[in-house]
C-alpha cells in the first residue's frame, strides 16, 4: 500500500496496485474507489485529512470492496502520514 495526503485539497489516497485505472466508483459522497478493467479495486481517495478517516468509513468500502479488507487496521497504514 501507498498513502498519499495532500493537504491543499483535504485529500488522502491509498493505492493499492499499480495498474492503470480503468473507472472510478464513488461509495460516498467523499469517497471514491478506482479499479481497474478487471473491476478489482486499485486505490481509494478520502476527501479528507487521514485524521478524519474512521472506522466506519473504512467499514463501509470494504462492504462494497470485500477485497480491501486489509485497510481495516488504519494503525497499519495511516501512520506513514504522521
Amino acid at each position: 500500500m501507498f498513502l498519499t495526503v495532500d493537504t491543499e485539497a483535504r485529500a488522502t489516497y491509498v493505492a493499492v496496485s499499480s495498474a492503470p485505472v480503468d473507472r472510478t466508483a464513488m461509495v460516498t459522497d467523499s469517497v471514491a474507489v478506482d479499479v481497474d478493467a478487471m473491476g478489482q479495486p486499485i486505490g481509494v481517495e478520502f476527501l479528507m485529512l487521514p485524521e478524519r478517516i474512521t472506522n466506519d468509513i473504512v467499514g463501509y468500502v470494504i462492504e462494497r470492496f470485500p477485497t480491501l479488507e486489509k485497510l481495516r487496521d488504519l494503525d497499519a497504514w495511516l501512520c506513514a502520514s504522521a
